[in-house]
């Protein structure tokens, strides 16, 4: 049976919605930043402490930071939009995106080593993901963005300044753990999700046990109204009809004060297993109680559904039984079509259960419908 949350504990996640959050917000952050260096722009003229032209600024801090961060956000947008794409790359370039941003602002404004800590707001990000790889390779990317914007500050604002390269290796250093500190976190989840998932699974075989008979492993009485509830609103959906066949051996009781409830367990387990060998891909084969079984058909009508069931009836009474020296035993078969999906499971029942009544009437070891 399908569970709701069973998407969850799939192996390949989608984050569909997360890196279409983080796409939105990086192109927030990158109109922003546009705005704030106009901003800071004005703000540092008015304090007297622009030394270069409007013209210079607006190429060097706006024009040319705008054109990179647009032109990748763009092209990851686009690949994004590539459905051969595989999820490890998909959140990739999601993050590659961020780290662009990143590299922006820390050439642009080299001459302050803090935004260089920046990358590690990305590590941190690839986490998410519970990829160590991914964040492996982020943190490779990040501690060579920060490489450049060093190299670019050193052959430039920063030219021979030895606190601004101790600036840059403490931030190597901060980078490296944070990385360190990232890698923990998802190791932890990771293994959060597997016990989360073991968790899952025990309940999971445990419930199945108890919807399942423990003679014949077919569903039991509660599982039969469960599914076929379920079924019923599934065909109202669809418009389609459900059929229920209803099915008692024959004179059982005969058989279990003769031969004991060993051997009646025996003819049980026999019809159960042509239940679940001829109607496994088609129907839901359940054990009402004692020797009384129903099958659940959704889609299928009566006719179908009376032809198997008329195999199973013919392959049963075929059945010999060491215990029974010759002797057959037969079942009876009420069938019931349901074409108005809004009636009670339980009427249901009744119908397919007073056309087997029929059937026994009529002189057992036979299938009638309605």
């Amino acid at each position: 049976m399908k569970k709701e949350w069973e998407a969850v504990m799939e192996n390949n996640i989608s984050y569909a919605k997360w890196k279409g959050q983080l796409m939105k917000l990086n192109l927030v952050i990158i109109l922003a930043l546009s705005v704030l260096e106009f901003g800071l722009y004005f703000g540092i003229r008015q304090a007297g402490k622009m030394y270069v032209g409007f013209d210079v600024y607006l190429v060097k801090y706006i024009i040319v930071p705008l054109l990179i961060n647009m032109g990748s956000w763009l092209l990851c947008h686009f690949l994004l939009k590539r459905e051969k794409i595989s999820q490890r790359n998909r959140n990739f370039i999601t993050l590659f995106s961020s780290l662009m941003i990143c590299l922006c602002i820390a050439c642009v404004h080299n001459d302050f080593v803090v935004v260089i800590c920046f990358f590690s707001l990305v590590i941190i990000i690839s986490g998410l993901f519970g990829d160590i790889l991914l964040t492996k390779m982020i943190t490779g990317l990040s501690l060579g963005g920060m490489a450049i914007s060093a190299c670019y500050a050193a052959f430039h604002e920063k030219s021979g300044d030895v606190d601004y390269m101790f600036e840059v290796a403490v931030t190597v250093a901060f980078l490296i753990f944070t990385y360190l500190f990232t890698r923990i976190i998802i190791e932890y989840n990771n293994e959060q999700l597997k016990r989360l998932s073991q968790t899952y699974h025990r309940l999971e075989r445990l419930e199945h046990r108890i919807l399942l008979d423990p003679l014949t492993g077919l569903y039991n009485h509660t599982a039969f109204y469960t599914i076929l509830n379920n079924q019923l609103e599934e065909c109202r959906d669809s418009g389609q009809a459900v059929t229920l066949a209803v099915i008692d051996i024959d004179d059982f009781k005969k058989v279990n004060d003769r031969f004991g409830h060993e051997n009646g367990n025996l003819v049980l387990i026999r019809l159960s297993s042509l239940l679940q060998t001829f109607c496994g891909p088609k129907g839901y084969a359940c054990r009402y109680g004692g020797e009384e079984f129903t099958v659940i058909f959704p889609g299928m009508k009566k006719e179908k559904a009376k032809e198997l069931m008329e195999k199973i009836r013919i392959e049963f009474s075929c059945s010999s039984y060491p215990f029974l020296q010759g002797e057959k035993v037969t079942f009876s078969c009420g069938i019931y079509e349901c074409t108005d999906t809004a009636v009670h499971p339980q009427e249901i029942f009744q119908k397919a259960d007073d056309m087997m009544y029929q059937a026994k009437d009529l002189g057992k070891n036979q299938c009638k419908m309605k």
